[in-house]
């Protein structure tokens, strides 16, 4: 969809009442862009952590000496400068540059497509996420590893000049409603104090429409199941 067909939703739906990033006309105001985006980005963040809409993978190439890694684009090689900077860049993903999109880590697969076993202290070479993109070796190797996550949404970016109709937001049109319930909570708590109890009934529209996409079973086709030939194929 486009930002553009979404901007349309809020100004004739849940914003049709209020002034907030309305124009005269009853569009969202060039000047109210940041503003509806950044509620925007929180309401996309949030679909994306409450709903598997996105998975992601990255290969990480470890070694003995190293047992910390934090998956984060300054330690990807796409973003290698044209001079040595002494940086280690352990994520491969020269075809595919990572985006820091992660919201949590699903599996570490090793080479053999063996998945290791994640926070079990019982388990002698688990591996541990000590943060939501770190992921920590009890005996690293010398091997190039998958990890696959939950992947959030890439941000919209926040301009007054930004087109709306080249913008896309790529979620699966079920989850429209929520989104928009989600947007609109966050805009009026903010930006309208007044309506809070308006804001609250759209938040609660927004769990309830969670709660009806998880009871209609809607989300098994969106995301491949954890497999070996999910893993082996790559996305390449």
């Amino acid at each position: 969809m486009l930002l553009s067909e979404f901007f349309d939703y809020l100004s004739y739906g849940p914003l049709a009442q209020h002034a907030v990033g309305i124009d005269d006309t009853g569009n969202i105001a060039n000047k109210d862009y940041p503003k509806v985006v950044s509620a925007l980005n929180l309401a996309l963040t949030r679909l994306h952590t409450q709903l598997p809409l996105k998975a992601g993978q990255l290969l990480v190439q470890t070694n003995t000496n190293q047992n910390l890694y934090t998956l984060s684009s300054k330690f990807a090689a796409s973003k290698a400068p044209a001079e040595p900077d002494g940086v280690n860049r352990y994520i491969l993903d020269d075809s595919d540059p990572f985006g820091d999109d992660i919201i949590t880590i699903d599996q570490v697969i090793d080479e053999k497509g063996e998945s290791y076993s994640l926070n079990n202290e019982n388990v002698e070479k688990s591996v541990f996420t000590p943060a939501f993109n770190r992921i920590q070796f009890s005996e690293p190797l010398d091997q190039v590893v998958t990890v696959t996550y939950r992947a959030n949404h890439a941000k919209l970016p926040l301009s007054k000049r930004l087109d709306p109709d080249s913008l896309e937001i790529e979620v699966p049109d079920f989850c429209m409603d929520a989104l928009v319930f989600y947007c609109a909570y966050k805009l009026i708590s903010t930006f309208d104090p007044t309506q809070s109890q308006v804001a609250a009934a759209y938040y609660s529209q927004f769990m309830n429409a969670v709660a009806e996409i998880e009871a209609l079973g809607l989300l098994h086709s969106v995301l491949p199941k954890k497999s070996e030939r999910f893993v082996r194929e790559r996305w390449v």
